[in-house]
C-alpha cells in the first residue's frame, strides 16, 4: 500500500486518538509500515500529543491481509457465520459499534431454531379446535408465521439500538414462542 493513513477516534486521556502516517506498508505475514509517523492525541490541552517518526514500524493490531482489504463487501446475510465473526471482530477492534452486525449473527442460529418451536406451537392448535376445519388451521399457520417474523424484526431493532443485549435480542422471539408452545402443550387435551 502507498500513502497509508490509519486513524481511530478516542474520548481522552485514558483513550486517546490515534493516526498514523505512512508513504507505504508492505505484507510478509505481518504488515510493515516504512517512512511514516504516529500522533497520540489525548486532549486539546498542552503536552496532549505525543509524535514519532520511524523509518520502519511493524503492526500488531493491523491483522487483515491484503485479500481481505481487497475483498469486496458482502451484507451480513451473504457472508457465513465464522465470515460474519471476523468481520465484527475487526469492526470492534477498530472501534465501531458492532451491535447490529452482533444480532444478525446470533439470528443466523436462532432463527432456524424457530422452526421447531412453531412445530410444537402448532401442535396444540391442530388439535385444539378440530371442527373449526382446515380454514382455521391455515389462518393460525399464517398469523403465527407473521408475528413471529415481526417478533424478529423488532428484535433486530432493538438489539442494534442497544436497549437488549444482542444475543438476548435475537434470542428472545424463540424464548417468547418456546414458553406459549410450553403453556399450549400442557393446556392441550390428550
Amino acid at each position: 500500500m502507498t500513502d497509508l493513513v490509519l486513524e481511530r477516534e478516542g474520548s481522552g486521556a485514558a483513550y486517546p486518538t490515534i493516526v498514523l502516517a505512512a508513504q507505504r506498508a508492505v505484507f510478509n505475514d505481518r504488515w510493515t509500515l516504512h517512512h511514516g509517523a504516529l500522533r497520540y492525541l489525548a486532549s486539546n490541552e498542552p503536552g496532549g500529543e505525543i509524535a514519532f517518526v520511524f523509518d520502519s514500524l511493524e503492526s500488531r493490531t493491523l491483522l487483515e491481509r491484503p485479500v481481505d482489504l481487497l475483498a469486496e463487501p458482502k451484507t451480513p446475510e451473504e457472508m457465513r457465520y465464522a465470515e460474519l465473526r471476523r468481520y465484527i471482530d475487526a469492526l470492534t477492534r477498530s472501534g465501531s459499534n458492532a451491535k447490529k452486525l452482533q444480532v444478525d449473527l446470533a439470528l443466523k442460529i436462532a432463527i432456524p431454531f424457530i422452526c421447531l418451536l412453531i412445530a410444537l406451537l402448532g401442535a396444540p392448535l391442530a388439535i385444539s379446535t378440530p371442527k373449526s376445519g382446515a380454514a382455521w388451521g391455515v389462518a393460525a399457520s399464517l398469523a403465527t408465521t407473521f408475528i413471529v417474523l415481526l417478533m424478529f424484526q423488532l428484535a433486530k431493532a432493538i438489539g442494534a439500538g442497544g436497549v437488549m443485549p444482542p444475543l438476548l435480542a435475537a434470542w428472545a422471539p424463540n424464548i417468547l414462542v418456546a414458553v406459549a408452545a410450553v403453556y399450549l402443550l400442557r393446556k392441550a387435551p390428550t
